[in-house]
């Protein structure tokens, strides 16, 4: 388990915080890395601006609030006849 916690927060790059890692995220990392990839794709927008659908770049700010338990998904429990939310907690 602790394998897999470690790639997950240290390797894996999430997509709700713009491909990067939690531990980047935490330590504040991922300000330099969204700029450095902000200035590319604008870079290679105005290289190649046929390629880039209504002349938009990705968003690469950096997102402010994550949150780990949806609030707008519920996942039936027909044995009980109950809705419960779905939470997905990772610890180190």
């Amino acid at each position: 388990m602790s394998g897999f916690v470690d790639h997950y927060n240290n390797d894996h790059q999430h997509s709700g915080i713009k491909f990067v890692t939690p531990q980047k995220a935490h330590s504040g990392e991922h300000i330099e890395l969204l700029n450095r990839r902000r200035e590319l794709y604008e870079g290679a927008r105005k290289t190649t601006p046929g390629r880039w659908i209504r002349g938009k770049c990705r968003d690469w700010d950096p997102v402010s609030e994550v949150s780990i338990i949806p609030t707008n998904k519920s996942v039936g429990d027909e044995s009980k006849g109950k809705q419960r939310e779905v939470a997905w907690i990772v610890r180190k």
